[in-house]
């Protein structure tokens, strides 16, 4: 299935669907496939190796098609020095404190980059993966986008905000970071990482003007994508259905899709190989019946959705039945 993913991400025609996490916010470690594997957060948002043992346990207890390390959005952040709230099992760790809140024109990407915070951690989890993954299955990671990094770092409220009372900050900060996703996604592919996946959920038309987008983001994000020959996922939590025109431009190789956006209208604005992820309902994964499950997994692939995947990845508190029902009714329909 390995090879086949990673055709189809080159543009290869979907002749059936996999059932994958490789997008989103969310990891693929709900509390249930926690306690069934035995390995918990926080501990394995810290320890490299039991993120990748957690992680490897995690793909084999629900069955999906990749093997997917880091499990929260704090990485980058936390290296540059924003305080982390661990949360629990059943929580994702968050931002509790933005180093640069009172100083935004004080961003800069640090030399010392990879060393700092829990990118190694991410780093030798993707090694340790690699090595002791005995499936056919590639191995994913996530990088945070350069315009929500930058909230991540002096707040999202002010960046917000900021996007229209000090845009020319905001655009010179951008330009800065962008170093940083172009860093970790080389180091990441390096060190064994078959997939990649750029994650923006400040930039979804929710959070910002699709004018703001194509001013400040997109052309960032198209240097990005343009410089990597390797499978590369862009994932934009909310609405973009206002900014699909403008995504569709990017030389992404797929693009995540979340449960409220039109799966036909997107398929008329992909570009020729590009491939559609999502988009089963955190809500019907975590509070519906298998049935509803089913019938979401099979109304996507009817709409023409190439990878059947849950909308930001799985929330915590996903039940394990419906998650496994979603891989098996991926399953049923090939």
């Amino acid at each position: 299935m390995k090879d086949y993913i990673l055709s189809l991400l080159e543009g290869e025609e979907t002749e059936e669907n996999p059932c994958t996490s490789l997008a989103g916010c969310q990891g693929t470690t709900p509390v249930g496939v926690q306690e069934e594997a035995g390995i918990e957060w926080p501990a394995a948002h810290k320890d490299s190796q039991k993120m990748a043992d957690l992680a490897i346990k995690s793909s084999d207890i629900i069955g999906i098609e990749n093997v997917r390390v880091p499990f929260d959005a704090c990485v980058e952040p936390e290296a540059l020095g924003a305080e982390i709230s661990w949360g629990s099992k059943q929580n994702d760790p968050y931002i509790s404190g933005y180093p640069f809140s009172d100083n935004p024109e004080d961003v800069k990407v640090p030399e010392d980059l990879l060393e700092l915070g829990r990118i190694p951690t991410v780093i030798e989890a993707i090694k340790e993966v690699q090595s002791n993954l005995d499936k056919d299955k590639p191995v994913s990671t996530t990088v945070i986008g350069p315009l929500t990094l930058v909230g991540e770092l002096i707040g999202t409220e002010d960046l917000l905000r900021k996007t229209i009372t000090e845009k020319d900050l905001i655009k010179e900060l951008v330009e800065r970071v962008t170093e940083i996703p172009q860093k970790l996604i080389s180091r990441y592919y390096e060190a064994g990482a078959d997939v990649v996946q750029v994650i923006e959920p400040s930039s979804s038309a929710d959070m910002i003007p699709p004018n703001i987008f194509t001013e400040i983001l997109q052309p960032h994000l198209s240097k990005i994508s343009s410089e990597v020959d390797r499978p590369l996922i862009l994932h934009i939590c909310g609405n973009i259905e206002p900014i699909l025109p403008a995504i569709m431009e990017l030389d992404f190789d797929g693009v995540s899709l979340g449960s409220g956006i039109n799966i036909n209208k997107a398929k008329k604005e992909a570009s020729e190989g590009t491939k559609l992820l999502g988009n089963i309902s955190p809500d019907t994964l975590s509070k519906g019946s298998p049935s509803k499950v089913k019938k979401e997994v099979s109304n996507a692939i009817n709409q023409g959705i190439d990878f059947i995947e849950p909308d930001d990845g799985f929330v915590p508190v996903a039940t394990l039945e419906n998650v496994e029902t979603m891989v098996k009714a991926t399953k049923e329909k090939r």
